[in-house]
Parts: structure tokens; C-alpha cells; sequence
């Protein structure tokens, strides 16, 4: 009988899960209750389940989330990363009148220069930082001429401003 017991109590030890030890961070981000309706629809487009494991973010991370929008990505980064990571949700000039105050404060004066904006990001990166491109392909050898009008830019173009 105590053997049987024993047993019992080794297998369910197998079972229990520890909070804050997620299986998969990801999938933990992804499937976490009170998101959006919006958001779990947007999951077939645009895949978190393939885009985030390529930034190997763990709890404690701070993350820039560059053109942000509404915050898609953000939220789901900042499940990831954990109250001891952080996430700043940044806009371009479209949103600059809905988040002035916020991102004022966070830019610090600092002006961005467009000719050189990946360059900054580089530099602004700590040893081991990450930086992810995620947008939608446009003909080889357009370079930049879709950027604005389509939302869409060539890989090879992206590729060479690393």
C-alpha cells in the first residue's frame, strides 16, 4: 500500500506546475485570458506564434516596440518579458498628438534621424540586444518605393541597412 502511495505521489509530482514556469512563454502570451477579441483574430494574420520566438525574449527583457500601433505585439511581449522586464510602445508622427506628453518623456529631447534610423536603433541596442523587422514583403528590387503606400518593403533593402 505504501508503495501504491508513493507511486501516486511520484507521478503526480510530474503534473504540477510551477507559476511562473511556463512551458512555452509564447504560447503562455498568446492563449493568457481578457485579450482582445480583436487581437485573437488577428492571430491567424500575423502569427506571434512564429514572429516572437525569433527575439528569444525571457522575464526581465525591456523591449522597444517601434510603430507599435494599438499595442498588438506590446501586449503580448509584455507577457512574455514579465513585471520585472519592460515594453515601451512607441508611435510614429500620426500618433505624436495622441501620445506627445508620453513619448516626449521618453525621447528626452533626443530628435531621430530618418536617414539613419536603424543605425540609432544599433547603437541604442545593449550587447545582446535584438531588433526584429516585421512587415510585409514588396517586389524584388523595389527598395523603399512601397513603403508608404502599401506598408510593404523588399527584404533585400531591409537587409542591407543592418
Amino acid at each position: 500500500m505504501m508503495k501504491k502511495i508513493f507511486l501516486l505521489l511520484t507521478a503526480m509530482s510530474f503534473c504540477v506546475v510551477v507559476q511562473g514556469m511556463a512551458a512555452d512563454p509564447v504560447e503562455d502570451a498568446i492563449a493568457k485570458p481578457g485579450r482582445l477579441d480583436a487581437d485573437l483574430e488577428r492571430d491567424a494574420r500575423s502569427r506571434p506564434d512564429v514572429v516572437l520566438p525569433l527575439l528569444q525574449l525571457v522575464p526581465g527583457d525591456r523591449v522597444a516596440d517601434i510603430w507599435a500601433g494599438s499595442g498588438y505585439y506590446s501586449e503580448l511581449v509584455a507577457n512574455i518579458v514579465g513585471e520585472s522586464g519592460e515594453v515601451l510602445l512607441v508611435n510614429n508622427l500620426a500618433y505624436s498628438q495622441f501620445a506627445a506628453k508620453g513619448l516626449a518623456a521618453r525621447q528626452d529631447g533626443r530628435q531621430i534621424d530618418t536617414d539613419d534610423f536603424i543605425g540609432q536603433i544599433h547603437t541604442a541596442l545593449k550587447p545582446g540586444g535584438r531588433f526584429l523587422i516585421v512587415d510585409h514583403y514588396a517586389s524584388e528590387g523595389s527598395g523603399k518605393a512601397s513603403a508608404q503606400e502599401l506598408h510593404r518593403i523588399d527584404v533585400d533593402f531591409a537587409n542591407s541597412l543592418a
